[in-house]
Order: C-alpha cells, then structure tokens, then sequence
C-alpha cells in the first residue's frame, strides 16, 4: 500500500468521512462495498479505543491524581494526628 494511500484513508477516517475513506480504498485495492465497509470501520473502531499511548498514560495520570486526593482525605478525616 503507498505511504500517499495510507494517509489518505487515515485523514478521512479522522476527519468522520468514512464514504470517502471507503471509496479510496475501493479503488486503490479493488474490494467490493462491504470488505471496504468493514475494513473503514474497524479502523476506526480501533482509532476510537483508548489503546493507544496517550490514552493509557491520561488514565495512568487520573489514577495518581485520584490516589493522592484519596490518601489526602484518608489522613485529614480518617487519622487524626
């Protein structure tokens, strides 16, 4: 698959125009309706998952943060000094 394919599917898919990524991919590999179909959207299926680094280390981030705000409170209510 060219790089130039690949970035245009991939900019269609992220701009929430699938017909278009659908179409490139028609003709590109020459795949009927429904293999295009399918393939569009598991790729953004798998775009819209928070599998990927960013999302793993945001969730990292709100885990920390919500533990320090829990300890926080467990040492200012719960053990008196």
């Amino acid at each position: 698959m060219p790089q130039e394919f690949e970035k245009d599917v991939q900019a269609a898919i992220d701009q929430g125009k699938k017909v278009t990524a659908i179409k490139l991919l028609r003709e590109h590999r020459g795949l009927g309706l429904r293999e295009a179909k399918e393939s569009i959207d598991g790729c953004a299926t798998a775009i819209d998952s928070p599998t990927d680094n960013t999302g793993s280390k945001k969730t990292i981030i709100n885990s920390v943060v919500l533990a320090l705000i829990g300890f926080a409170i467990y040492k200012i209510f719960v053990e008196p000094s």
